[in-house]
């Protein structure tokens, strides 16, 4: 067995990237220019090729899990949605 990854792929260091989920979060709030967004239109940004009836649990889990790392909840919209906005960056 060898110490090396395989080719194509290299060890990632931890903080170096952003998830994929993540950064369609912030796509879709920074498209919003500030306004509220719910968690159905987060995972239609994340998940373009499934329908309304298409999604399963871990698609709703997932994009929770990640929106709580990067968003803050600021209410709930109709029928029970989450409204989303990204937290504020860090002052420098």
């Amino acid at each position: 067995m060898s110490a090396h990854p395989p080719p194509g792929r290299r060890p990632c260091r931890k903080g170096d990237q952003i998830g994929r989920l993540a950064r369609y979060i912030t796509h879709c709030l920074l498209a919003a220019n500030g306004e509220p967004r719910s968690t159905g239109e987060l995972m239609r940004w994340c998940y373009p090729r499934l329908k309304r009836g298409e999604f399963r649990g871990w698609h709703l889990t997932a994009v929770k899990r990640v929106a709580n790392e990067i968003c803050d909840r600021v209410g709930v919209g109709k029928r029970r949605a989450i409204l989303w906005v990204l937290k504020d960056a860090p002052a420098d």
